[in-house]
């Protein structure tokens, strides 16, 4: 393998192509599938739903999905990424449906903007992307009004998948 990375451009080109087939992407594992698929495509080595307690993500640092849980947040990544060069990428995904508990995803998006930060910092993790497709005004507005309280600033793309217009966030 080529010392290839990841990078926030190479996610955005699939995300592009991801319009035209609509029917590949209707709920959060048709997402993570469709992206792992394509990642892996060009040539990534690509684990879905990887647990950081493995050895080869945390060197041995976390002995227990109990500890990866109280120090990270979470114990499983929706998708890790190892480069060209044998670093680690994560990209943690959030595609809510329409009719959500918009209390919890909201919750459920913070964790996911903590656990990456802590991979990133703890674990030695290239780069770490939280990427998030809503359909609903109200819950985009909403993740990001929840974001800037914790001092995040985010900013929503937006584009078409089939006939809904999508709002997509990819912070790293």
């Amino acid at each position: 393998m080529s010392n290839k990375m990841v990078a926030k451009g190479i996610i955005e080109k699939i995300l592009k192509e991801i319009p035209n087939n609509p029917e590949l992407i209707y709920n959060e594992a048709s997402l993570q599938f469709e992206l792992a698929f394509r990642l892996r495509g060009l040539g990534f080595i690509v684990y879905v739903e990887k647990s950081i307690c493995d050895a080869d993500i945390s060197s041995g640092k976390i002995k227990s999905k109990k500890e990866a849980v109280q120090k990270y947040k979470k114990e499983r990544m929706d998708i890790c990424v190892i480069n060209g060069d044998g670093s680690k990428n994560a990209i943690e995904l959030k595609f809510p449906p329409k009719n959500c508990n918009k209390k919890k995803r909201c919750e459920d998006f913070l964790k996911d903007i903590e656990f990456t930060k802590n991979i990133k910092e703890k674990l030695g993790f290239k780069k770490c992307f939280c990427l998030t497709l809503v359909s609903d005004e109200s819950l985009k507005n909403k993740f990001s009004e929840i974001a800037k309280r914790k001092g995040i600033l985010i900013q929503w793309q937006q584009d078409k998948l089939g006939n809904d217009t999508f709002h997509y966030l990819l912070e790293q």
